[in-house]
């Protein structure tokens, strides 16, 4: 798309985006980052996001979110395609590890009532088997 389009020309689109209140933070860009990186490989999607990216610069009401439902609209199978790279993967492991290791456990005894504790048994499950499964999954690769 930068290979046709001047990077300035987006940047003066993306700020009065931001100046009508259309886009609200810098991070909602990230909705649109696999349509942007799409290759000449796959022609179709090629073109569909070469044209959701010009509707993006062009029309001011068009939202990052926007463009990120038409594209998985029209390739679903590309949302699928959407995997955590093993930095992602390996950062996102270690957040959880340090929130565990620094919760103060003591704060779970005042969780009162009967739902709010079977909803965290069922979440603690839930972690559990998760991990049991990736555990299993992973194993054969190492």
């Amino acid at each position: 798309y930068f290979e046709k389009v001047s990077k300035d020309t987006v940047r003066e689109y993306l700020l009065k985006k931001y100046i009508e209140g259309i886009v609200h933070a810098s991070t909602e860009a990230r909705k649109v980052k696999y349509i942007v990186r799409t290759t000449k490989k796959d022609k179709e999607q090629y073109h569909y996001a070469f044209k959701i990216l010009k509707k993006l610069v062009n029309e001011v009401d068009y939202t990052f979110a926007d463009a990120q439902e038409d594209f998985f609209a029209k390739f679903p199978e590309a949302d699928k395609m959407m995997e955590a790279s093993y930095k992602k993967l390996r950062n996102q492991l270690l957040k959880v590890i340090k929130i565990l290791k620094d919760y103060d456990i003591s704060v779970l005894l005042r969780i009162a009532n009967d739902r709010e504790k079977e909803e965290f048994r069922e979440v603690l499950q839930d972690l559990e088997k998760s991990f049991g499964d990736f555990k299993r999954d992973s194993q054969d690769l190492f």
